[in-house]
């Protein structure tokens, strides 16, 4: 599929260079105290940091029923990030992926919570005109 006039494609797009330029060592990780060594970062460590944005969850990569599109995510980093051969490449698809499963877990609960609410009401109302 040519993803290049898709909006959600573009988006994320648009995300990933603002958030790779204010972000420019998100690959590198953090300083070990105890070896005082740099160490790679993780996905899941990249994830949380993507969760940290609202434009993030603005790319809206899976809806409550939908799961992300893999194949979307890959060929977006690989217009921001060199081929799928380097390591970077599948640390940062491998984040968007566990960023994108979050945030569809997190719409998940909150439709639950509000179906749960009308649920109540409905109840409430059915009882009120008895």
């Amino acid at each position: 599929m040519d993803y290049r006039s898709d909006p959600t494609a573009q988006r994320l797009y648009k995300f990933l260079q603002s958030w790779m330029r204010a972000n420019p060592a998100w690959a590198a990780g953090q300083f070990d105290h105890l070896h005082w060594v740099q160490r790679p970062s993780t996905a899941a460590e990249v994830a949380g940091d993507l969760l940290k944005t609202a434009e993030f969850r603005e790319v809206q990569l899976a809806g409550i029923l939908g799961s992300p599109d893999g194949k979307l995510i890959q060929t977006v980093v690989g217009w921001v990030l060199p081929g799928p051969q380097a390591a970077i490449f599948h640390l940062l698809v491998d984040a968007i992926t566990l960023a994108a499963e979050a945030t569809q877990r997190d719409q998940r609960k909150l439709a639950g919570v509000w179906t749960g609410v009308v649920a109540l009401l409905a109840i409430a109302l059915w009882g009120a005109t008895r």
